[in-house]
């Protein structure tokens, strides 16, 4: 691949910035499922909780 000399550098930091940020933010995740922060509480909001009732008598109504 040629790349103008101009261009590659800005393009190896730019590849390198993004590869650094993809990184973390999976690494993130990650740790979010492992302590359980990704999980909706319930009993924090009345109609969320009553929206995720309605899903579940859906759900189990059609199995």
């Amino acid at each position: 691949m040629i790349v103008h000399r101009a261009l590659r550098y800005p393009l190896i930091v730019g590849l390198t910035l993004l590869t650094v940020a993809v990184f973390h933010y999976f690494t993130d995740r990650h740790a979010e499922h492992e302590r359980g922060e990704h999980q909706v509480k319930l009993g924090d909001d009345p109609h969320r909780d009553a929206i995720a009732h309605e899903w579940q008598r859906a759900i189990i109504g059609r199995t």
